[in-house]
């Protein structure tokens, strides 16, 4: 089930973030990236699981200050989150970006991105 074997890897980042335990957290969720984006995967609703594997993967650079590398990595999920017209989930990315741009001293360019 690579399905559920992604999505645990990538719930075990959080928990590996929620400890500090950065390298396994960084290895946890790049071990569900993998496996969403292997070809050879299928796994269904694919694109949800990957743009949440990158908003975890975004806070993890964030956590380890890389604001800029988080802002990116936030971007491409929310790109996704746009195709799938999953505005709750693009709603909170938007909030990540917001505090990614602050992290960048960006504080005009976050204050619009609450705004929108």
């Amino acid at each position: 089930d690579r399905f559920g074997q992604a999505q645990t890897l990538s719930n075990l980042s959080l928990a590996y973030q929620q400890l500090s335990q950065w390298n396994q957290a960084s290895e946890a969720i790049a071990d569900s990236l993998a496996l969403i984006q292997n070809p050879a995967s299928k796994i269904q609703n694919s694109k949800l699981l990957l743009a949440q594997g990158w908003d975890i993967q975004g806070r993890l650079q964030l956590s380890r200050g890389n604001a800029q590398m988080a802002l990116t990595t936030w971007r491409q999920a929310a790109a996704l989150y746009t195709q799938l017209t999953d505005l709750d989930r693009l709603t909170r990315n938007q909030i990540n970006q917001a505090q990614a741009l602050q992290a960048l001293g960006l504080y005009s360019q976050a204050q619009k991105q609450l705004t929108a």
